[in-house]
């Protein structure tokens, strides 16, 4: 265990001449970390549920302004020692914000606790307001991870269909991409505006959600974002292997 205090005193946010501390070492002992740095660059909405705690009724953008409201009674569970948000297939996090215009990426930690929870052959668990346009995870027969627009035109990849926890990756750019865990799943279309906003667990607040888990959730207004360094840092905060 890191301590991140010294005599009682926090120091997390530490600064020595103006600048960050990051580490701190003791006859070659780390004694202080600030863990993996978040890259911020470009970077328009932050859904960070170690912020949240049980009874919390908003997952709050921690950089923009496109809050999301709880819909059903979504609960709290740990990874890694921090807070995520906990949903049943009732459960979702929603409003009506068209929040994202291409061009985007988007980034999660998140997992599936159970396949075809509710019997149906789409569970969303990033999804938006619009009808058929599903953005990054949705569970079905056939794919797992996909992104979609309202003609059906877009990216899909069959993406195991477990209940681990999972880096999940959409970059909308020229050629489009999606990614799984660090790795490419496919590339060759590019992704329109995202309609209306995000919805976490759900798409368009219409009872499409499934046992889920959700850690955090990172969108830049770019499609060149520094995509490793970003999947290095979800990976490190969450212990999510890649």
């Amino acid at each position: 265990m890191i301590p991140t205090s010294i005599d009682g005193t926090d120091i997390t946010g530490a600064t020595i001449d103006g600048t960050d501390v990051t580490e701190i070492t003791v006859d070659g002992d780390v004694v202080f970390s600030a863990g993996p740095a978040l890259p911020t660059t470009n970077l328009i909405h932050h859904y960070d549920a170690s912020t949240m705690s049980a009874g919390t009724d908003t997952f709050v953008d921690q950089v923009g302004t496109a809050d999301k409201f709880s819909n059903g009674s979504p609960g709290i569970a740990t990874k890694n020692g921090l807070n995520v948000v906990d949903y049943s297939p009732g459960d979702n996090h929603f409003a009506v914000t068209n929040d994202v215009t291409a061009p985007f990426s988007l980034f999660a930690a998140a997992k599936y606790d159970t396949n075809d929870a509710i019997g149906i052959n789409e569970e969303e668990l990033i999804g938006t307001n619009e009808f058929l346009y599903n953005v990054i995870v949705s569970q079905d027969s056939t794919n797992s991870l996909f992104f979609q627009d309202s003609t059906g035109q877009g990216l899909t990849y069959k993406s195991p269909q477990d209940t681990n926890w999972h880096i999940w990756g959409a970059i909308s750019n020229a050629s489009g991409e999606i990614r799984l865990d660090a790795v490419t799943a496919d590339t060759g279309s590019s992704f329109p505006d995202v309609k209306d906003g995000i919805v976490m667990n759900d798409r368009q607040n219409n009872g499409r959600g499934s046992d889920s888990k959700i850690a955090e959730v990172l969108i830049y207004d770019t499609g060149n974002p520094p995509t490793s360094d970003i999947e290095t840092y979800l990976s490190e905060r969450w212990n999510i292997p890649i």
